[in-house]
């Protein structure tokens, strides 16, 4: 909920049955499967309590002197957990048959290296939050590298056994994080540090990817991805200065803080102009409404009007 929507925890997720049942050698005990899963989870967790407990910042953010310090040791306990899980599944994979429908192969090590990709983003986003620094720098850096790979595995996922078609919400949600996440430093002096090719035709490959997660003609995948794909296309309108590191106007939702942030520069800066022009918006269904801003399109296709040409837009920076 913090990386999706930006809400802190609400009571307690984790108790010590749950915690009991993380280990081993008990009763309690559950197998790999489910266990690793649950320490995944319960690790993101700990990220949204930990970087909300400030009772003294009206956002409960972490002071800024101890910002870079919890950070880092995140990063440290993240790493450890990493080298725990994957080291083990790499030396036995479990057979677990048909746990999916459409492909038995997609097995334990891939989907808990996608969410644990998940779990490295979340924790990526709280770079942030801090104030400018290097440690910042290298954070904001270091996220980029964590939606990539994020996305490389979602996508590899995808082409292997169509998972995408059954994906769940997490899924896209994820991806429109990451999405603007690689807008945003694409569109600054960080921009210097990542490959800014590669980066656009990521971004292209995650409006496709969300779209792939579409149920029915205008659902929330559908329409997420118009509103990707109008956010890069009015990029020069939505980010004024390039040669700045990124900054957040929105900074009160935690983790998805950076997805909000542009939603309101993208809605601020470009609908509000656009309304103006429009104030007669003719045919019923001319508008399509999603989570209060408004995207145009033509014919009910899936391509945002007069935006055909987007995909073939290249970064600025590149």
């Amino acid at each position: 909920m913090a990386i999706a929507v930006g809400y802190p925890p609400i009571g307690s997720c984790f108790d010590w049955s749950v915690d009991r049942a993380c280990e081993t050698g008990n009763a309690h005990t559950l197998t790999d499967d489910l266990r690793y899963h649950l320490i995944i989870q319960g690790f993101c967790y700990r990220i949204s309590k930990i970087m909300s407990a400030n009772v003294s910042d009206p956002l409960g953010l972490p002071p800024d002197s101890q910002h870079p310090l919890l950070m880092k040791v995140l990063e440290h306990d993240l790493n450890s957990l990493e080298a725990e899980i994957f080291g083990k599944l790499s030396c036995k994979i479990r057979d677990l048959g048909p746990l999916f429908a459409f492909d038995a192969n997609f097995n334990l090590v891939d989907v808990d290296r996608i969410y644990f990709r998940c779990a490295r983003l979340q924790l990526g986003a709280y770079h942030w939050l801090g104030s400018p620094s290097t440690a910042r720098t290298m954070g904001i850096v270091g996220s980029y590298a964590a939606a990539s790979a994020l996305v490389a595995d979602i996508l590899a996922a995808d082409a292997s056994y169509g998972v995408l078609a059954f994906a769940p919400i997490m899924y896209p949600r994820m991806m429109w994080t990451a999405a603007y996440l690689i807008l945003k430093v694409l569109n600054s002096s960080c921009s210097q540090y990542v490959d800014c090719e590669a980066g656009a035709s990521l971004f292209h490959s995650i409006v496709a990817a969300i779209r792939r997660c579409s149920v029915e003609e205008n659902d929330l995948a559908i329409r997420g991805a118009n509103i990707l794909a109008d956010v890069w296309y009015r990029r020069n309108e939505i980010i004024e200065d390039r040669n700045i590191e990124p900054e957040l106007v929105t900074r009160s939702r935690l983790g998805a803080s950076l997805m909000f942030d542009c939603l309101w520069r993208w809605k601020e800066q470009c609908l509000k102009t656009e309304r103006l022009q429009n104030a007669n918006p003719g045919p019923i269904g001319e508008f399509l409404w999603w989570s209060s801003h408004v995207v145009k399109v033509s014919d009910r296709k899936r391509v945002v009007k007069g935006r055909n040409e987007w995909s073939k837009d290249s970064c600025p920076n590149c």
